[in-house]
């Protein structure tokens, strides 16, 4: 009876807003169809309380599922609201999932680094890659900068830019050099309890160069779906997370990242699809979370 109570309750997606905006009106459409609760949060860092703003509108006894900027689903998932967010930070550091996908990575070729010993490091670096660019990337999960590539002959002032961006980096972090890719199509795949509830292509050459990603085709290729499905027992950051997946000139696929699910976009994805799982994971966790 407490078990058929508890699944008559509604869940509430909170959805930050302005952040998803190519698709966030699809993704309510799902949600509200699916029989759970909306609740649109404009978020401000330096003025929204959080304590006032969702700790007193929700209690315990509500299920609650995040969706939304990076920044915020860090702060939401120390808040007492549950499920919220499937957002482990820490299994989202290249350092240390890279090992378990190995030579399935795009970047397995790579070396990692301080961010302050990357310029002593140069020709280091360059003689490694036999490139004349590289790519670097924060090993964090929270991506404290954009990976991007550094070329040889500019590398110092490239390096420089890039450590002035964001407000000036943290120097101390760990960062990840890797030789530059030539890549065809990039794939979005939502994982959820063992299984890929959604696929989506989000770049291929037609809108590589614009950045201006897809946000209404599917993933219609069969190897690059049964590829991402081969990964999912290698490594787990968090029962629903998203898995970035390349396809190469040569044929072959790659993974690029791993991502949490909470903060990462859908792109063109199943929406209906995503909704009803990670409902039905959010009412399994809330039971196991009370011990009902």
């Amino acid at each position: 009876m407490i078990i058929n109570s508890l699944k008559m309750r509604k869940i509430t997606w909170i959805i930050e807003q302005y952040v998803y905006d190519e698709y966030d009106q699809k993704l309510i459409e799902a949600i509200k169809k699916s029989g759970a609760y909306v609740y649109i949060y404009d978020y401000n860092p330096t003025e929204s309380d959080l304590e006032k703003d969702l700790v007193k509108r929700f209690g315990k006894d509500d299920i609650i599922v995040f969706h939304g900027g990076l920044q915020l689903g860090r702060k939401i998932s120390r808040l007492p609201l549950y499920p919220c967010t499937f957002l482990t930070i820490e299994n989202y550091e290249c350092f240390r999932y890279y090992g378990y996908y190995g030579n399935h990575l795009l970047n397995s070729d790579y070396l990692m680094m301080g961010l302050n010993d990357v310029e002593r490091n140069k020709e280091f670096i360059f003689n490694c890659f036999n490139t004349s660019n590289v790519f670097i990337r924060p090993s964090n999960g929270y991506k404290s900068f954009t990976g991007q590539c550094l070329s040889f002959k500019t590398f110092e002032s490239d390096l420089n830019t890039l450590k002035q961006s964001y407000g000036g980096l943290d120097l101390n972090q760990l960062v990840v050099l890797s030789s530059e890719k030539e890549i065809e199509e990039e794939y979005r795949f939502v994982v959820v309890n063992n299984k890929i509830v959604s696929g989506t292509l989000y770049l291929d050459k037609d809108n590589r160069d614009s950045h201006r990603a897809y946000y209404d085709i599917m993933c219609d290729d069969f190897n690059a779906l049964k590829y991402a499905e081969s990964l999912i027992p290698l490594y787990q950051p968090d029962i629903a997370f998203t898995m970035d997946i390349v396809g190469l000139t040569s044929g072959k696929y790659k993974l690029i990242e791993i991502n949490s699910f909470n903060c990462a976009s859908m792109y063109g994805g199943n929406y209906d699809s995503i909704v009803k799982a990670i409902n039905d994971l959010s009412y399994d966790e809330f039971v196991d979370i009370y011990g009902i």
